[in-house]
């Protein structure tokens, strides 16, 4: 719950440049691969200024003890369908007589949605949807169809 608050704290310090602030302590995911395990982030007019495990905290800038949390470099959509438009399924045939095809657990209707023909980029119309989300901070996000 507190890595929510302080990706919040962060964003709020971006659209409120009156105030410079500082970030102290926290895990920050760099958005490479690679986090600070203990860094500092100095937010000066309303724009990152600093990271870093050694940066140190100018006299009045507002401070957070952000230890024992994580600072992502953006907000995470954990689960979206925006911008998918998945093709119907086709159409359930009469199954194949057994003893001349495959089992009935590896026919195509039986596979509850899996559908192995669908190509996944395909189905993906994201152009205008990617960069509104940017726009609000989001860089990361999981699309899922929503019907498994």
């Amino acid at each position: 719950m507190r890595h929510w608050f302080f990706v919040a704290l962060a964003a709020i310090a971006v659209q409120a440049p009156a105030q410079d602030v500082a970030i102290v302590g926290a895990r920050i995911e760099i958005g490479n691969g690679k986090s600070i395990p203990k860094g500092n982030i100095l937010i000066r007019d309303g724009r990152i200024a600093d990271i870093g495990e050694t940066v140190t905290v100018p006299p009045g800038f507002a401070t957070y003890d952000a230890a024992g949390t994580t600072v992502y470099p953006g907000f995470i959509d954990g689960l979206t369908s925006a911008g998918l438009k998945i093709p119907a399924a086709p159409e359930a045939t009469t199954p194949p007589p057994t003893n001349t095809t495959a089992p009935a657990t590896m026919w195509e209707q039986n596979r509850r949605g899996i559908r192995g023909r669908v190509n996944a980029a395909d189905c993906m119309d994201l152009a205008g949807i990617l960069a509104d989300a940017h726009k609000a901070g989001i860089t990361s996000a999981l699309f899922s169809p929503g019907s498994g």
